[in-house]
């Protein structure tokens, strides 16, 4: 997919990175979603970009009690996007978002379900982190590289729509734990 093209036909607001963290770190009424007694931070149909335009970052600065939804946002950076330390309470979820340069899970902690939901990304790298469930499914990816992390269980393509990885590559350094559905 042609990426860049694809951004400039979109007509999504643009919010910045920055202005992202600090919504998920207070979030107000109109990034809210409730179901039932359950309240979500909820993203959609946004283009998220960073000042700098060089990595987007959700660190260890981030620690997140309410679930948090990512429906058809992109991710505008210059390199991956990272989730490096981040801890999660609730549910983490990304659905139908892109990401040009690539997703990488580098550590950190979820409590509930991180969920992948035909994402459109260049590779996803996971290399590490405490996970409950992850489900996953994708358009395009040339490369899946799982090299850590400990999880009950690792869904690759549970969602119907997508499921196109050209390279899946396991490294077992007896870090991994859980089981790998395919």
């Amino acid at each position: 997919m042609n990426y860049e093209e694809y951004l400039k036909n979109l007509t999504s607001e643009t919010l910045s990175f920055e202005n992202v963290i600090s919504i998920i770190q207070n979030p107000n009424e109109k990034y809210l979603k409730y179901s039932g007694d359950e309240r979500a931070i909820y993203f959609e149909n946004f283009i998220i970009t960073c000042r700098s335009k060089k990595f987007i970052s959700f660190n260890d600065d981030l620690h997140i009690k309410l679930r948090l939804e990512f429906k058809d946002c992109f991710f505008d950076s210059e390199s991956t996007v990272f989730i490096s330390g981040m801890v999660c309470e609730n549910f983490l979820t990304f659905d139908n978002c892109y990401f040009p340069k690539g997703l990488c899970i580098y550590e950190g902690k979820f409590q509930k379900d991180l969920v992948l939901k035909r994402i459109h990304a260049k590779d996803f790298h996971l290399t590490g982190g405490i996970f409950d469930k992850i489900t996953f499914s994708c358009y395009e990816l040339e490369g899946m590289t799982l090299s850590g992390g400990t999880f009950k269980q690792l869904d690759i393509g549970y969602w119907v729509g997508g499921n196109d990885i050209q390279k899946l590559t396991i490294i077992n350094n007896n870090n991994e734990l859980g089981n790998i559905d395919i």
